[in-house]
């Protein structure tokens, strides 16, 4: 059973009341996220408030909107961002973001969002929605997205690696841009399961990455890993 909260160098993340839990992968990507030097950021889906808080820890210059639909998720984020060091940079919004409409534009939009196919239903309805990618149609986002974005502002976005080429195709027809990608392996011999993707509506030369999380066995991170996350983790 995972635990009720989990400890980094400068937060503390409780996530009993929400229904995806700190992972490994969602680390890497608040880690890998590319933080502008100013302007304001949006978190769609927040969760337990992890990458707003990772975003904020970066650079607590910019002012971060943390949105999320489930009522005890984003309660819970809100306690979360509350004791920490950026409770009055941070704004917990409990909302839809295909109806949710902000009065800023951002220079930067995250999400990390429900994709898993449609099957059965979970024990509980906030699972449900954490977890189902038919409760958050990609398109729509990008749609959205582009229309509250900054003409300079990027957005980032973390899926499983078979949805690579389907997401970019995704993105060209709503006139966006990829330019960074970061492909992640759990171990060096399985296959990527993880995507990081970057866009922008401004053409931005391309760089590309790969990463193995574990290089040399159980729980034996690799440097890279390591290099990227050591500023969050306790244990490094």
């Amino acid at each position: 059973m995972p635990n009720s909260f989990f400890r980094f160098k400068q937060f503390t993340i409780h996530q009993d009341r929400c229904a995806m839990k700190v992972g490994v992968d969602a680390v890497l990507f608040g880690a890998w996220i590319e933080i502008p030097v100013s302007g304001r950021v949006l978190d769609v889906g927040c969760g337990t408030g992890l990458l707003s808080l990772m975003i904020a820890q970066k650079n607590p210059n910019l002012i971060v909107d943390a949105l999320e639909i489930d009522p005890a998720a984003a309660l819970q984020a809100r306690e979360n961002i509350g004791q920490s060091p950026w409770a009055s940079t941070i704004f917990v919004h409990q909302a839809d973001f295909f109806l949710w409409k902000p009065t800023t534009l951002f220079r930067l939009i995250v999400c990390n969002p429900p994709f898993f196919n449609p099957g059965p239903p979970t024990k509980t309805i906030s699972r449900d929605i954490a977890r189902n990618e038919r409760n958050f149609p990609l398109n729509q986002f990008f749609h959205k997205a582009i229309s509250m974005l900054l003409p300079d502002g990027d957005i980032t976005i973390m899926l499983p690696f078979e949805k690579f080429e389907s997401t970019c195709k995704l993105a060209n027809e709503n006139r966006i841009y990829l330019n960074r990608v970061f492909k992640v392996k759990p171990v060096p011999e399985k296959e990527f399961h993880r995507v990081f993707l970057q866009f922008s509506p401004i053409p931005k030369p391309l760089t590309k990455e790969e990463i193995v999380i574990e290089g040399n066995g159980r729980h034996q991170y690799s440097s890279r890993y390591i290099e990227l996350t050591r500023d969050f983790y306790l244990k490094f």
